[in-house]
């Protein structure tokens, strides 16, 4: 009669499972459906956690539902997702009750509880059939969205299975209660004395295995539990036991008990059994010590003290990500640690036990040590702008010595030589920009490395002076002009004309220039200036570069003047190009 009623059972369940997406009807035509994207994400997501359900991962599949549960959903198909996230929470409960039912029942099977385990069970079938038509609500609901049936089904195809799984699980245990019904009850006694020792001593266990009626179990293997351990021994012929063994352990109690694991033939023909429970004091000293650290924020290389004391003569282990060492405590010492130059800014746990040794008993201390690198003060010396052709140097200064490594824009050939960083511009260079990349690394591990990137506004030199070299035709006979106002106030043109040898036609020529100048500048080159009092007089009046175009051909001028024979063949030169400045100044107006 029992097998005809779970036979039963199993068939109204398994008829409960049989409803799939593709029989429930729909509210709108599978051909016309358009697949919302929206929905869709969504539904992937709900697909995880079903992936999580079907492997009976209830923890993760609540936690993913809390996360969704904060998603925003669509207010077209709001109400859909609200109520099948009831419906979800719902069938999560049912399943882990229902996972939980099943395993307080495999407790009870294993202590020959047969008609607890049968109920519950029962319970658990009751509650996992709720879940199943929960799960079917489920389909039906999400059904009705925008998306194909066979869709829906595979999301949540992870529920199906963890149903069926906890089924079969269920099915199971019931037909395993029904097989251990007709095993032969088993006892097993237990005693224990004395039940006060102190640590090291020895308690004598003794005890029997029977079965039910009392007939001895005669070389049967008896699992004995001493606190953590387990000792295995075997019963005489008849069906008796005994074991002496000594207390090592370091717990104030020890829980002693035996019991018996039937195996090979005998789990078919006897059922499990265990003692009843002794509990045995133990009396060990616990060693007093006192550890301190004088510090728990640290850089790298320094040196910290740790400071230990104690009743008794121990032996330490100290272990942590920077140090792993042993020593021994006189009752007062202290361990000098140096932490690694290498060591990482972080926090770093540290841990010093005492070793046991015999009833003197373990002990352990702990703390965070925070390790940090000091910033390094830098002062730094940089060009404000850089020309093609020349050389250039960054000069870095601190009171802690360091280490420079630098790499430069491409074509830059940028050279370590001590605190300085030169920087050798190419010629040919047009960039607009030099970039310099610069690590600075202290020798001290106590302090950060820096790391800088600067960047230098650049001008291409051939650039410039092709532009502008026609200005040292028309500045040369002025400079000499004016060097010449400089030493006789009152012959000013004669000099001037003496000593470059200036025709009429080009005293014309260094006229169009200064209009042009004047034009742009709004300054006139009176006969009393010098050429610097000239150039300071219009470095307000034009822009930073054109002014400094000027500036470096009136230098140029200026060693033509006073600098001898070497610099003459500029004169030429600049002779050729003094209508291309003119030009030039006239486009700056």
């Amino acid at each position: 009669m029992k097998k005809l009623s779970m036979f039963l059972m199993l068939i109204i369940f398994i008829t409960s499972l049989s409803p799939i997406a593709e029989s429930i009807p729909r509210q709108v035509d599978p051909a016309t459906i358009s697949e919302d994207s929206n929905v869709l994400d969504l539904l992937n997501a709900y697909s995880i956690i079903s992936n999580s359900i079907g492997s009976l991962d209830f923890s993760s599949a609540e936690q993913n539902l809390t996360y969704i549960l904060q998603s925003s959903f669509p207010s077209t198909y709001m109400y859909i997702f609200q109520r099948g996230n009831e419906l979800l929470s719902n069938i999560l409960d049912s399943l882990n009750l229902t996972k939980l039912m099943i395993s307080n029942a495999t407790v009870l099977i294993q202590n020959n509880r047969f008609s607890d385990a049968d109920n519950l069970l029962g319970q658990a079938l009751f509650t996992l059939a709720n879940a199943n038509a929960t799960y079917i609500q489920l389909l039906e609901l999400y059904s009705s969205l925008p998306i194909s049936s066979s869709r829906v089904t595979n999301t949540f195809n992870g529920i199906g299975s963890a149903i069926n799984l906890l089924f079969e699980k269920i099915l199971t245990l019931k037909e395993e209660i029904e097989n251990r019904q007709n095993l032969i009850p088993t006892k097993i006694s237990i005693n224990v004395s004395p039940l006060n020792v102190n640590w090291g001593e020895k308690v004598s266990i003794q005890g029997s295995l029977t079965e039910e009626s009392g007939n001895p179990l005669s070389d049967r293997e008896v699992l004995i539990h001493i606190g953590a351990k387990i000792y295995t021994i075997y019963t005489n012929s008849s069906g008796q036991y005994n074991l002496d063994e000594k207390i090592t352990s370091y717990q104030p109690c020890v829980q002693i008990y035996s019991e018996f694991i039937p195996s090979g033939n005998d789990k078919y023909i006897y059922a499990y059994s265990s003692s009843q429970i002794y509990n045995v004091t133990v009396s060990y000293i616990v060693p007093e010590v006192s550890i301190t650290l004088n510090s728990t924020y640290v850089t790298p290389g320094s040196t910290i003290e740790l400071d230990v004391k104690s009743n008794y003569i121990l032996e330490f282990n100290l272990t942590s990500n920077l140090w792993n060492l042993t020593f021994t405590n006189e009752k007062e010492s202290r361990i000098l640690l140096e932490v690694p130059a290498t060591a990482k800014e972080g926090i770093y746990n540290l841990i010093v036990n005492s070793l046991p040794n015999g009833e003197l008993a373990p002990t352990s201390w702990s703390t965070n040590l925070t390790v940090y690198k000091e910033s390094l003060q830098l002062n730094i010396s940089i060009p404000k702008q850089i020309f093609s052709g020349k050389t250039y140097e960054i000069r870095i200064n601190s009171t802690i010595p360091f280490d420079i490594y630098v790499v430069a824009s491409p074509g830059i050939n940028a050279i370590v030589q001590g605190n300085s960083i030169i920087l050798r511009i190419p010629l040919s260079y047009i960039n607009s920009k030099v970039v310099v990349n610069i690590i600075v690394d202290p020798e001290n591990p106590s302090y950060k490395e820096v790391y800088l990137e600067e960047s230098i506004p650049s001008y291409n030199s051939l650039a410039i002076f092709s532009t502008l070299a026609g200005a040292f035709a028309v500045a040369i006979p002025l400079a000499r002009s004016t060097s010449s106002v400089r030493k006789a106030e009152n012959k000013k043109e004669k000099a001037e004309e003496s000593s470059s040898g200036t025709n009429l036609r080009n005293k014309g020529i260094v006229g169009e220039f200064f209009e042009a100048l004047e034009m742009i500048s709004k300054v006139k080159m009176e006969g009393w200036m010098t050429l610097r009092e000239y150039l300071s007089a219009i470095k307000e009046r034009i822009d930073e570069k054109t002014y400094l175009l000027v500036e470096e051909l009136i230098f140029k001028i200026e060693k033509v003047i006073y600098g001898g024979v070497k610099y003459t063949q500029l004169k030429e030169e600049v002779s050729i190009k003094v209508k291309a400045l003119i030009e030039l100044l006239r486009k700056k107006k």
